[in-house]
């Protein structure tokens, strides 16, 4: 079970964690990252797929930008998912997502997923 204090960790919780050690073009460094997993995983599993969210805007296909009423600011990178170890990573609970970026950020996950 994934747990931040009392929280299961659910799809779009923002969560800022600790992404060192990295390789190649990963990001890393304490940054934050959305939850991409969905709850009924997340109680099982000890990891969650997270996708990491940097200030750094380059306007590519893969990038959703949050919503300026936001606490973090910046665009979730899709196309850099990953499986991490929250308590491993240090992770700790920022707020919840708007249901209209989660539903973005799936439809932009989509496609990298599906058979073409």
């Amino acid at each position: 079970m994934v747990k931040i204090g009392d929280r299961i960790l659910e799809r779009g919780d923002i969560i800022q964690l600790e992404l060192n050690p990295r390789t190649g073009s990963d990001r890393a460094g304490d940054r934050p990252g959305m939850i991409i997993s969905p709850l009924a995983y997340n109680r099982i599993s000890k990891i969650v797929l997270v996708c990491p969210i940097t200030s750094r805007k380059k306007g590519w296909p893969f990038e959703v930008e949050l919503p300026v009423q936001m606490q973090t600011y910046g665009v979730v990178l899709v196309d850099q998912l990953r499986a991490v170890d929250c308590s491993a990573r240090k992770a700790v609970f920022v707020e919840k997502a708007p249901p209209e970026l989660i539903d973005e950020v799936l439809a932009r996950l989509e496609p990298l997923l599906t058979r073409c």
